[in-house]
């Protein structure tokens, strides 16, 4: 745990199913609309795809939480079909991030934020240099900070936030420049970071301290059958780097 000064309180990833341990909670990641049960393999459509993160187990106060993910397919390559950043294939207005549970999903989990006002930084993009991860890879956070603290129930799980993949505009096979983005039936993996200060985590408000979210021990899931998963690199980095990502 590292304390964290007021600055950094806008946290910029998570992991998959089970039963919560402890108090700061097991944090879960699913394909699909809605928290439970846990879908750990698609196969690749061309339709929006969605990925929700969920946390059940947390009974603490506090006031800010980051998620973040690593996304790669084989040789820690990421293929058209999956590059949704501003300068990929796709572009960034193809990729939807939520911090706030969607109609089809509040009622089985509810916010994390509660009712609070909230500021987020949401990003998909290429690894950045200097985090000891390939840059070839794709890194996903949504970190999200909220004034008031918020107390949840260790019963009741919670929802921490959704990734939307539109992919209208991919194909099987390969890339046609200005018309579609190739590499859909390419096998992908997706994992939570972890092992580091970049870990998803949460901010307890009662010493301002980050504190990890416990990860299940099958904290990935794929698309189209990754074999390989979850052999994706976790490496720590340090909070100046992170912050500098968004300057």
């Amino acid at each position: 745990m590292r304390t964290l000064p007021a600055s950094l309180l806008i946290l910029s990833l998570l992991a998959v199913p089970t039963a919560a341990r402890a108090a700061n909670g097991t944090v879960s990641m699913t394909w699909g609309n809605t928290c439970a049960p846990v879908v750990q393999d698609v196969a690749a459509s061309a339709a929006p795809t969605s990925l929700i993160f969920s946390v059940l187990g947390n009974d603490q106060t506090h006031n800010a939480f980051q998620i973040r993910f690593i996304l790669t397919g084989p040789n820690h390559l990421v293929p058209d079909a999956w590059e949704f950043d501003a300068a990929g294939c796709q572009g960034s207005s193809l990729i939807t991030i939520n911090h706030l549970s969607p109609a089809t999903a509040v009622k089985m989990c509810p916010h994390f934020q509660g009712t609070n006002p909230s500021l987020q930084i949401k990003d998909y993009s290429h690894v950045q240099p200097g985090t000891g991860i390939e840059t070839t890879m794709m890194r996903g956070v949504l970190a999200n900070t909220y004034p008031a603290g918020f107390t949840t129930s260790a019963a009741t799980r919670y929802f921490l936030g959704q990734f939307i993949f539109d992919h209208t505009f991919s194909v099987a096979g390969a890339t046609t420049p200005g018309v579609d983005c190739g590499g859909l039936q390419t096998p992908i993996c997706i994992m939570l970071q972890q092992n580091a200060i970049s870990t998803s985590s949460y901010v307890r408000l009662a010493d301002n301290v980050e504190v990890p979210f416990d990860f299940d021990a099958n904290n990935w899931v794929t698309v189209n059958g990754y074999a390989g998963c979850p052999a994706t690199p976790a490496k720590s980095t340090t909070w100046g780097s992170i912050k500098n990502v968004y300057r």
